[in-house]
């Protein structure tokens, strides 16, 4: 895997990283704060890891989607263009809208039947099990967001400019583009910070794949 690659998902591998040690060491006692709560609720990542590491690749992912309906294309969620998918993101922070920014995220049948099958992350030499994959981006996003909304919720915001990598990394018909810096005007301030994960394009349709904050 290129460094370009780890950096991607720099915060979900370095948790990966602290769940794997956490599942391999002693259970005793209380455990602490979840770092990582699955989108359906109640399951540690710790407990994910556990469960997932006795399973293949390909029985981790069929148990994953087990109940998802098939996916074949990003759904109307989507942009046609990453410039419209930005610029509807900081639209939707200004007015807390939570029906637009999850509908310009991945879902979890997207994840399961598009995105993951592909990843690098899902591959050698991280291995990262779908629910666990799913988990850490799960709570990523909530912990970005959350924090973008706070400081930057129900205020008039204005998208200056934006600056991803130059090129994207392929994985099968996904293009991946990351390290998108937002250069956001929040009245007479204006700020330039990382508040989305990875953007995928699909077939010429555009989702982010979480969301997150220089500030969480």
């Amino acid at each position: 895997m290129t460094m370009r690659h780890s950096a991607l998902f720099a915060l979900p591998l370095a948790l990966a990283a602290l769940v794997a040690a956490g599942a391999a060491g002693s259970r005793s006692g209380p455990a602490a704060a979840d770092a990582a709560t699955t989108a359906a609720g109640g399951a540690t990542a710790g407990t994910v890891a556990t469960l997932d590491s006795a399973l293949s690749r390909e029985e981790a992912l069929a148990r994953f989607r087990a109940g998802l309906p098939p996916v074949d294309a990003l759904d109307a969620g989507a942009a046609t263009n990453r410039d419209a998918l930005v610029r509807g993101f900081v639209r939707a922070v200004a007015v807390r809208d939570s029906a637009a920014l999850r509908g310009m995220l991945l879902s979890r049948g997207e994840f399961a039947w598009l995105f993951y099958p592909t990843s690098a992350q899902g591959r050698p030499p991280y291995d990262l099990a779908p629910q666990l994959m799913w988990a850490l981006l799960h709570d990523q996003t909530n912990a970005g967001l959350s924090e973008t909304l706070r400081r930057m919720g129900d205020r008039p915001l204005a998208l200056v400019g934006y600056a991803c990598d130059e090129q994207p990394i392929v994985e099968g018909r996904n293009r991946i583009w990351g390290s998108c810096t937002l250069r956001v005007a929040a009245g007479r301030d204006t700020v330039a910070e990382r508040l989305t994960g990875p953007i995928v394009e699909r077939d010429g349709r555009y989702k982010f794949v979480s969301y997150t904050s220089d500030m969480d």
